[in-house]
């Protein structure tokens, strides 16, 4: 038992003495509260000595044990519902990238609509123009207002949001010499990455505005002149800028599929039948679209 010192006549409340702190606790019993105030003396035991206060510690602390079951709770909560956010994550981009390719058909139309019903091309080439020339994304671009922040850091519409590496896109270099320049453009040469190919049947490359070709063998057309509209491919995910019939240079994306956007305007997903990061044309006798026949859709399918 602690010494117990009475101050009788004092007014003072009964107090323990510490031999272990030099301090002196008062206690109030009506309250439990505790105070301490220095004490010259050090007599009797303390009722809160070190060793008290080692056994307090570990009581209310963890066990070696009972922290390694928190982990493991953890771990198999993380592997149940770690898969159904990646799915999430995959469905998240996939909407995401047909977002992007709706807007991007939806500015053929407008493009149409300035330029007498001529379907925007890949690259109309011009005499005296034998650089590499991106017209319908620099459109894309100038139509929508990118900013070329967004360009650079690949966070616009022509660039998917999957995070891919560069074996999964296109790009293309626009010299100050060319006639054709996003609205940005300053000085030097411009770079672009993108994410989407375009129906190099539909929307040919190497072809003049007034309809004649150059260099190619598919002249551009007027949008009145496909007959099924909602049939026809306009841009779709791949791996390089032209699709072409033959080759089908597709790229599968979140979760098996291959998003497109059609001439129409509407955009959806084809199933691929294949694992995420597939190139179709490298895949072998493996077509999206079976019937290579320029003329039918999804190619293009003329009056």
């Amino acid at each position: 038992m602690p010494f117990h010192d009475r101050n009788l006549g004092t007014g003072e409340p009964d107090t323990f003495r510490s031999a272990c702190s030099g301090t002196m606790r008062v206690l109030c019993f009506r309250k439990h509260v505790h105070m301490f105030f220095p004490f010259p003396e050090c007599r009797g035991a303390c009722p809160c000595t070190d060793a008290s206060r080692t056994r307090m510690s570990r009581r209310n602390s963890f066990t070696l044990i009972e922290l390694l079951v928190v982990i493991a709770i953890i771990a198999i909560l993380a592997s149940m519902f770690l898969p159904a956010l990646q799915s999430a994550r995959k469905k998240g981009h996939g909407i995401s990238c047909k977002g992007n390719l709706r807007q991007s058909g939806l500015v053929f139309q407008m493009y149409a609509s300035d330029y007498q019903e001529w379907l925007m091309p890949i690259g109309p080439k011009d005499e005296g123009d034998s650089g590499p020339i991106l017209f319908n994304y620099i459109q894309i671009i100038n139509y929508m207002k990118i900013p070329e922040s967004a360009v650079k850091k690949r966070r616009y519409t022509l660039y998917c949001e999957r995070g891919e590496t560069t074996s999964f896109t296109d790009y293309g270099y626009i010299s100050a010499a060319s006639p054709y320049k996003p609205w940005y453009y300053s000085s030097g040469t411009v770079s672009i990455t993108f994410s989407y190919g375009t129906n190099a049947l539909a929307c040919p490359a190497g072809t003049r505005h007034d309809g004649s070709s150059y260099g190619e063998n598919v002249p551009m057309r007027k949008i009145g002149s496909f007959r099924e509209a909602s049939r026809v491919l306009l841009m779709a995910d791949a791996y390089q800028r032209p699709i072409l019939a033959n080759t089908q240079a597709f790229m599968v994306r979140h979760g098996g599929i291959i998003n497109i956007s059609w001439l129409d305007g509407h955009a959806d997903a084809a199933p691929a039948s294949l694992p995420d990061g597939s190139k179709v044309a490298l895949s072998p006798r493996k077509k999206i679209f079976q019937n290579s026949d320029i003329k039918l859709a999804p190619w293009f399918k003329t009056e």
